[in-house]
Order: structure tokens, then C-alpha cells, then sequence
């Protein structure tokens, strides 16, 4: 299981991680609001300042890899990882903080329209062109399931928030529910 990103100290207020930056915006609206919370994690930045909120996100990350269109992209529960489909029949798997491309997946016949992570972040589900929904090991890679029900493309797939059941939407005009047994 992923583990969440630490924060990192800044040494006037040990528990808020906070570049120079952010202080200045920090500073700008002291005379206006009372700050409710400030923190940062990893690369995006939020400052809360009473009921409104000033974002200051960085510049996009880019991860390149992929040979056609992306499809699909989701994040893990942790907000370690990103996951992209695309229409070169791949998956694949990036850390979010350094860009580096973990896993490629293939196994799906045609383009992979559709990816989503687990709640609890084991497992991935990918929706396919050739008909089928899979079901993967979201750190080894490994096809765990294969679904097979559909008359058309998946288009979207879904887990519960509890992740006991999977769901599979198609251009067959059916969404289906599967339990994850």
C-alpha cells in the first residue's frame, strides 16, 4: 500500500511545510482575513484564508510516453501516482513527484479507454476497445481478472467507495456492476 507524502518542516512553524513564496501571499492578505490554515503538500500549494481560498498552483507537470491519444487518467488514493490510458493500447503508471514513468501495462487487445485505482489503492481497472473491462495488481502489473460481458467498447469503469463492487460502462448502451470477490 502507498504511503502518503510526508510534509516537510518550516522552521518558523515545524507542523506547515511553506516556501518563501507563499509567505508573501500569506502576508498580502493578514490585514484583510483571519488565516484559517496553511499548508503544502508535495508540488501544489493552498493557502485557506477565512472562507476563500487563494491558489497558487505551479506550472503542470508533463508526463510523455505514450505513443496516441490519452484517454483516461486517474490518481491514487495517496496522490503518489498517476495513472493515463490511451489509444496505443498501454496504461501506464508515473510517480507523480519525479515524473518517472513505474509501470507500463499491456494486455488489452484494443484502445484502453478508461483507468481507475482502488480505494485502498491495490488494484487498477482499465476499460478496453476490445470489449473488456481488466482488472490489474496496481504495484506488480499483473492482470488479476478479465471481464468479459460487454457487446462494445468500455468506455468508463468505476470503483465503490468501499471497493467491494467494480462498475463497467459501454457503447453497448449497458453499465454493469461486478463484485470484487
Amino acid at each position: 500500500m502507498e504511503s502518503s507524502p510526508a510534509y516537510e518542516a518550516f522552521p518558523a512553524f515545524p507542523s506547515l511545510a511553506m516556501p518563501e513564496d507563499l509567505w508573501a501571499y500569506l502576508l498580502t492578505f493578514l490585514h484583510c482575513f483571519e488565516v484559517a490554515a496553511v499548508s503544502r503538500c508535495g508540488d501544489s500549494r493552498l493557502l485557506s484564508i477565512g472562507e476563500q481560498e487563494l491558489r497558487r498552483w505551479p506550472r503542470p507537470r508533463v508526463f510523455t510516453g505514450h505513443t496516441d491519444f490519452v484517454y483516461g487518467v486517474a490518481i491514487s488514493p495517496s496522490g503518489r501516482r498517476v495513472v493515463s490510458a490511451s489509444k496505443d493500447r498501454t496504461v501506464r503508471v508515473w510517480e507523480i513527484c519525479t515524473g518517472e514513468e513505474v509501470l507500463t501495462l499491456r494486455g488489452h487487445g484494443g484502445e484502453v479507454r478508461a483507468c481507475q485505482v482502488s480505494p485502498d489503492g491495490r488494484h487498477l481497472l482499465t476499460g478496453s476497445d476490445d470489449m473488456t473491462a481488466k482488472l490489474w495488481n496496481f504495484h506488480t502489473g499483473e492482470v488479476l481478472l478479465t471481464y468479459q460481458a460487454h457487446t462494445f467498447s468500455v468506455n468508463t469503469v468505476a470503483f465503490s467507495p468501499s471497493g467491494k463492487y467494480l462498475a463497467t460502462g459501454s457503447g453497448d448502451s449497458t453499465a454493469r456492476v461486478w463484485e470484487l470477490s
